[in-house]
């Protein structure tokens, strides 16, 4: 899904390089599956010397460290991308968090729509274990009352999502790789997760899902166990059901939810700063 190659270009846009043996610095999205077995890769590389620190799995905080998985010992500091979920990170870990700028991508300002006639929905998607059925209904919710909608975008099939076909509706199939074509398109759009996040940092008006509820549905059924308290960092203001379809649209089309995106997109990613967040991480000076 190339969720890493932010930190490949900035390393070499500094001069560094990579190298299988003896690294001064170790990257990881992920180490553990939710039952708590270790990745075979993060095993192999244990008695490396090295300083360690896990990258952004999405947009959201890594909310498996809050009651589900514990941080491995050996793990020097977690990065964000917005200040708003390292704040969120902050109150369920005890390692260093460091939040470092919105890498996904361009991060634009925010452009108002007189008339919004092109409307993007980007149902929630299922990982390998599926979906919970909660979030299946509300996809199917969301299009039957964007019928009129000119376009879905979905990745996998549609009757995993909980979604139907349509002669009414265009569809396009699309792969998590964090492309925005659709966005750039689209005059309104309304998501959840990464490309939620990506339709605010490209400046869209933006109609967010399933924010009443966040991460309460997995198909582990597993859950954070302290979301009470940080889940006001994250929240996207403007979420579906909470009044109507039209209004919602009308409302984001013209208001840009600020607060909101200053603390969960930020400032544009610097390959710059990045390394010298890297170094004082290295030399314990954060």
């Amino acid at each position: 899904q190339k969720k890493h190659d932010f930190i490949k270009q900035a390393l070499d846009e500094q001069g560094w390089k990579q190298t299988r043996q003896n690294p001064d610095f170790m990257f990881f999205d992920r180490v553990q599956y939710l039952n708590g077995k270790k990745f075979a890769f993060y095993e192999i590389s244990k008695d490396v010397k090295a300083t360690r620190l896990i990258y952004p799995h999405s947009a959201s905080p890594p909310w498996w460290y809050d009651g589900v998985l514990p941080v491995p010992e050996d793990i020097d500091a977690i990065l964000t991308f917005g200040e708003a979920q390292a704040e969120a990170t902050r109150t369920f870990v005890d390692v260093p968090v460091h939040s470092v700028g919105w890498a996904w991508g361009k991060v634009s300002k925010f452009k108002p729509v007189e008339e919004p006639t092109k409307i993007l929905f980007a149902p929630i998607h299922p990982n390998s274990k599926g979906m919970g059925d909660s979030r299946a209904r509300l996809n199917k919710k969301v299009l039957a009352a964007l019928l009129e909608l000119p376009e879905v975008r979905h990745v996998g099939h549609l009757e995993r999502q909980g979604l139907f076909r349509s002669r009414r509706v265009s569809y396009s199939s699309g792969n998590t790789d964090n492309k925005t074509h659709n966005i750039k398109r689209a005059d309104v759009v309304i998501a959840e997760g990464t490309f939620m996040h990506l339709s605010v940092a490209m400046g869209k008006p933006t109609i967010g899902l399933y924010q009443d509820t966040l991460y309460n549905d997995t198909p582990e059924k597993i859950y954070p166990k302290t979301l009470a308290d940080w889940r006001h960092w994250v929240e996207y203001p403007v979420n579906f059901g909470s009044a109507p379809l039209e209004e919602l649209i009308l409302f984001v089309s013209k208001n840009e939810q600020t607060e909101w995106r200053e603390g969960n997109i930020g400032k544009p990613f610097s390959s710059k700063k990045f390394v010298q967040l890297l170094k004082k991480v290295q030399d314990g000076r954060l």
